[in-house]
């Protein structure tokens, strides 16, 4: 999947949840850009920490593993996107100017091309779904109260 948050959280948490708890957040950003002020939602965070303080240490301590995997997953689609960027300039730049045949080129630059607007699209979602962040945070947050109280 493309979103990494989303995708971990569809899997921790089940999609009627992650679906409820995101209509939530939803809500409160639709009340702060009216002019409301700030809210945190403690009733995603409860609920959350419910569900996990009746877990035991070990599974909590594999749902903090995949949470950490998660979370590095995205900090390097994010770090890695300069890398791809240069990567298909230069790879564009080589088949155009050193090409064998112009209709093996305009193919490779497609494909090239659509290859890109993938991993664009892929960068774009995961770095700005400030929402699934926010429910990655109040999952994090209950995890780890959970696992320090053991």
């Amino acid at each position: 999947m493309l979103n990494e948050f989303k995708s971990f959280l569809k899997k921790e948490l089940g999609v009627s949840k992650y679906r409820s708890y995101f209509e939530e957040y939803q809500k409160m950003d639709r009340m702060q850009k009216k002019g409301g002020e700030k809210i945190k939602l403690q009733s995603v965070y409860d609920e959350i920490y419910a569900d996990l303080r009746a877990r035991e240490e070990e599974l909590l301590l594999e749902k903090q593993k995949r949470l950490r995997e998660a979370m590095i997953s995205v900090f390097q689609i994010c770090r890695h996107y300069t890398l791809v960027v240069i990567t298909y300039i230069l790879a564009a730049l080589t088949i155009v100017f050193f090409g064998p045949n112009v209709a093996i080129d305009f193919f490779s630059v497609i494909t090239l091309s659509i290859v890109f607007l993938v991993k664009t699209y892929q960068f774009v979602v995961n770095k700005y779904s400030y929402l699934d962040a926010y429910i990655v945070i109040a999952y994090k947050a209950a995890l780890e109260k959970c696992l320090s109280e053991r």
